[in-house]
Order: structure tokens, then C-alpha cells, then sequence
């Protein structure tokens, strides 16, 4: 071991050798800079791709639903007419009120008489 005035310098160069291949294991080289900015474009071009599909799928959505909305008012508006039709058709209707049977004897009125009440 080689010391002077107190000082182990062989534990001081170990100490140093770890401390550096340390150091090492977090040094990033040029290669796996160029690795890493690689990847970084790549998800970024990904990202954006994405993106672009995710805005034109919702466009489309978005028509579906304006057609929807349209089909749906389209409906209601039947919908109204038809009832207020309905109402307006039945208003004009005009039943004709059976003959009341007055127990006559005669097979004629008799059969009349049943013959409006079908």
C-alpha cells in the first residue's frame, strides 16, 4: 500500500473508480442521443397522426349527429301534424245515431235496427 503523510492513496483511486464508472452508467453517448431523439420524432409524428384521425373521426360524428337531429325534427313535425289532423278529422266525423227500437212486432224494423247498430 502505498501511503504518504496518512494517506492511502490505492483506497482513494478505488474510491475514484467506482465514483467514475458510476458517473459512466448516466452518461448518455452520442449513439444513444441520436437513439433517443429518433424515438422522440417518431412518437411525436405518432402523436400527430393520431391526432388528425381523432379530429376527423369526431367530424364525422358530428355530421351523424346533425343528420340525426335533422331526421328527429323531421319526425316531430309528422308527429304534430299527424295528431293535430287526427283531432281535426274527428272533429268533422259524423256518427249517425241508431234508431232507437220501439218493440215493434215487425221483422222488417226489427232487422233494420240491428242491421244499423252493426
Amino acid at each position: 500500500m502505498a501511503t504518504s503523510g496518512g494517506f492511502n492513496y490505492q483506497q482513494i483511486i478505488e474510491e475514484l473508480e467506482v465514483a467514475v464508472a458510476t458517473l459512466k452508467a448516466y452518461v448518455v453517448t452520442n449513439d444513444r442521443l441520436r437513439e433517443i431523439e429518433t424515438t422522440q420524432r417518431e412518437l411525436s409524428d405518432t402523436l400527430h397522426s393520431l391526432s388528425e384521425e381523432v379530429r376527423d373521426a369526431l367530424n364525422v360524428l358530428q355530421k351523424e349527429f346533425d343528420e340525426l337531429r335533422a331526421q328527429v325534427s323531421v319526425l316531430q313535425l309528422a308527429m304534430t301534424k299527424s295528431s293535430s289532423s287526427l283531432t281535426e278529422r274527428g272533429k268533422k266525423a259524423k256518427v249517425p245515431k241508431p234508431r232507437c227500437y220501439e218493440r215493434a212486432k215487425n221483422a222488417k224494423e226489427l232487422g233494420n235496427f240491428l242491421f244499423d247498430i252493426k
